[in-house]
């Protein structure tokens, strides 16, 4: 039986910086819905929150 090895990187802000993506997409995905999108502040304040 061989042994597998797993490696696990957390790229988001450590190998990657995604803000921009982040914002990018979240703006976008306001507009599709017809909502006004949030300011860049407002989205990068919520990133990164852990969800209940």
């Amino acid at each position: 039986m061989s042994r597998q090895a797993l490696v696990i990187f957390d790229c988001d802000g450590t190998l990657v910086d995604s803000a921009a993506m982040i914002v990018d997409t979240a703006q976008r995905a306001f507009t599709i819905a017809e909502l006004r999108a949030p300011r860049r502040e407002a989205v990068l304040a919520a990133t990164g929150l852990s969800l209940p």
